[in-house]
């Protein structure tokens, strides 16, 4: 759950997004629902220090899309960004372990 969720979270965030974009739509909302979502017992501690960080103060983040790409197979590296965007150091959480 830690180490690939969160990533594909967001991945599928910009999905929305950018499909949005290209059909003269805002995204608004994202509703992600998991299910067998686990964490192993070697990733607890890594788990338990993001868990006990304070939200930043301001995290004024905004997604920047090309407004000039209006095909969804028209967007490139830099037809979109994220300015603003702040974070705690990474935290590193080990594989599972078997």
């Amino acid at each position: 759950m830690p180490l690939g969720v969160p990533f594909n979270i967001v991945q599928y965030a910009l999905l929305t997004h950018m499909v949005a974009h290209v059909c003269g739509m805002v995204a608004e909302e994202f509703i992600w629902v998991g299910g067998d979502a686990h964490v192993y017992a070697n990733q607890w501690e890594a788990l338990e220090e993001q868990l006990d960080r304070d939200p930043l103060e301001s995290n004024g983040a905004r997604l920047w899309l090309n407004p000039e790409v209006t095909d969804i197979d028209g967007f490139r590296f830099n037809d979109l960004r994220i300015d603003g965007y702040q974070s705690h150091p990474t935290v590193k959480f080990p594989p599972a372990a078997v």
